[in-house]
């Protein structure tokens, strides 16, 4: 039930992130060709850092007990709401 559960967490966080990271696309819509590029390479390092991050947490845990799966997934949600907190709009934006 455990990993279940934090299956569905995860799956309603990164729904979460990916409304996030199109919404910054918008705002970003009509500023320069440079912004929009540092946005998308932004996004896509830390798609690359997180994988790494967390296939490495998944591989200190193993997979013999189940324990490797949950521990990739807790950080992957981690990551996720760290990485939802940098996208979201500054007070007063």
């Amino acid at each position: 039930e455990t990993p279940a559960c934090v299956a569905r967490y995860l799956a309603d966080v990164d729904s979460v992130l990916e409304d996030c990271y199109k919404t910054s696309v918008r705002a970003t819509a009509s500023a320069p060709d440079k912004l929009k590029r540092a946005n998308a390479v932004a996004q896509t390092a830390w798609a690359k850092y997180r994988d790494a991050q967390c296939g490495a947490m998944r591989t200190l845990y193993g997979d013999s007990t189940g324990a490797g799966a949950f521990a990739e997934q807790g950080c992957r949600a981690r990551l996720a709401i760290n990485r939802i907190r940098e996208l979201a709009p500054l007070p007063g934006d």
